[in-house]
């Protein structure tokens, strides 16, 4: 699957299912948004 996202908010963020079996079944990853390059942080 491919989708496109702007994502506007630094941080790290969780990219999860709600379903704890499918969390535990590798359903959850940490995304990590940085700044781009001269903005404002």
């Amino acid at each position: 699957m491919t989708f496109d996202l702007t994502a506007d908010a630094p941080g790290d963020w969780a990219f999860h299912c709600h379903m704890l079996m499918h969390m535990h079944a590798g359903m959850f990853n940490v995304v990590t948004v940085r700044p781009m390059d001269g903005a404002a942080s």
